[in-house]
C-alpha cells in the first residue's frame, strides 16, 4: 500500500509520541475501518505503547 503523510500528520504525530513504525503498522494491518466525511476513511487500531492501551486512529483520504 502507497501512502503520504502530510506535514501536519507528522507534527501531530511528533507532539503525540506517535512513530512512524506504529502510523505504518495501522495503515497496513487496522483492527478497524471506519466511514468518515467526504472522501475521508478512519484507520484504527488499539496498541500498547508505554505500558498502556492507545487507540490511534488515522484520518486517511483517499
Amino acid at each position: 500500500m502507497d501512502y503520504a503523510i502530510s506535514n501536519h500528520a507528522k507534527i501531530e504525530m511528533q507532539r503525540r509520541g506517535i512513530s512512524m513504525e506504529c502510523a505504518h503498522n495501522v495503515m497496513t494491518k487496522p483492527d478497524q475501518i471506519l466511514d468518515s466525511y467526504g472522501q475521508r476513511i478512519i484507520y484504527q487500531s488499539r496498541l500498547l505503547m508505554d505500558s498502556k492501551d492507545w487507540i490511534v486512529r488515522l484520518i486517511v483520504e483517499e
